[in-house]
């Protein structure tokens, strides 16, 4: 938390604030379910079109790991009465959506947004690098590779979950960043990106 709010204040702020000036589209992504509680969710999937439906296989009781399956299920982690006890994901205070500013919830939100708006460029900023930044299905990869978009990540103004053995070095975000610009993706310090935008205020 510490070194998240250390990139938020030096890093973050600054850059949302110049693109706000600048009039670069500002998009929120947190987790799904902190986007569909904010007033600005764009909501552009219907739900008559979620396909709720899996393919048969693994089975139902497989991917719930019940029934005869139960056994695979992984024990039960010692500290997770106090992760459930934290108080709820949100939007930092510091970077919350302005006046009508987007806020997305899922890959194909972010897909139909871009589409309305024009926008085939995305500059990626938040955490974590080595999770949400690289999984989720509005994560770079997936707008890049499977929908064609041209992704680019703000590594100044991002951070991973590090172990307590790479804690030190940082070397998961550094490996996160390091996989992006090896498989194609570029990145960009919050400066260089400050430097280039055309101030309209």
């Amino acid at each position: 938390e510490a070194r998240a709010e250390t990139i938020i204040n030096n890093n973050l702020v600054p850059l949302i604030a110049a693109c706000r000036r600048s009039g670069l589209q500002v998009i929120h992504a947190p987790s799904p379910p902190v986007a569909k509680l904010h007033p600005n969710w764009v909501n552009l999937v219907p739900a008559s079109e979620i396909n709720t439906k899996h393919d048969t296989w693994p089975p139902a009781a497989f991917r719930n790991l019940s029934g005869p399956y139960q056994s695979y299920r992984r024990p039960k982690e010692p500290r997770e009465a106090e992760r459930q006890s934290l108080p709820p994901l949100t939007f930092h205070p510091k970077i919350v959506p302005v006046g009508k500013e987007a806020v997305i919830a899922t890959g194909e939100e972010l897909h139909r947004y871009c589409k309305q708006k024009g926008i085939l460029f995305l500059l990626y900023a938040g955490f974590n690098t080595n999770a949400c930044v690289i999984t989720r299905d509005y994560g770079m990869l997936q707008m890049c590779n499977d929908r064609g978009y041209q992704t680019i990540l703000v590594r100044d103004c991002t951070t991973g979950m590090e172990s307590r053995y790479t804690h030190a070095s940082l070397s998961q975000t550094e490996g996160a960043i390091l996989f992006f610009e090896m498989c194609g993706q570029y990145s960009v310090t919050s400066d260089e990106i400050i430097k280039g935008l055309p101030d309209k205020a």
